[in-house]
């Protein structure tokens, strides 16, 4: 399965990043915010246009709703709390708490074993 942990930082409360994913370059903000204590990530394609605006992290959250077929990574984001059951802190991103992406593959295999 490929599988891709976006490389978060624990206690950096503004990260930009770029990250390939299902062979396309796309772009990450992950900001925290300190008025209502939570991380949010921006989505972007590879030019920096905004795909996704504002997304809470936190568990169960589905980072990749798209609005527009073919903008977005084809696959699935997952937020795992690695331990305990509390939402992601500021200094738990890349420790107790990681997003991985699970390529369009693997994600169709998955639910092809699923319903058989």
């Amino acid at each position: 399965m490929a599988t891709t942990e976006l490389p978060l930082l624990p206690g950096v409360p503004l990260q930009r990043f770029q990250v390939e994913l299902d062979g396309r370059t796309y772009g990450f903000d992950v900001c925290w915010n300190h008025r209502v204590l939570w991380w949010v990530v921006n989505l972007y394609d590879a030019d920096w246009n905004l795909l996704r605006a504002s997304v809470r992290i936190c568990k169960g959250a589905r980072l990749q709703r798209p609005s527009r077929p073919g903008t977005h990574p084809p696959g699935e984001f997952l937020v795992q709390c690695l331990e305990g059951k509390a939402e992601p802190g500021f200094d738990d991103l890349g420790t107790r708490v990681v997003v991985t992406y699970t390529d369009a593959a693997d994600v169709k295999a998955l639910l092809a074993g699923l319903a058989a």
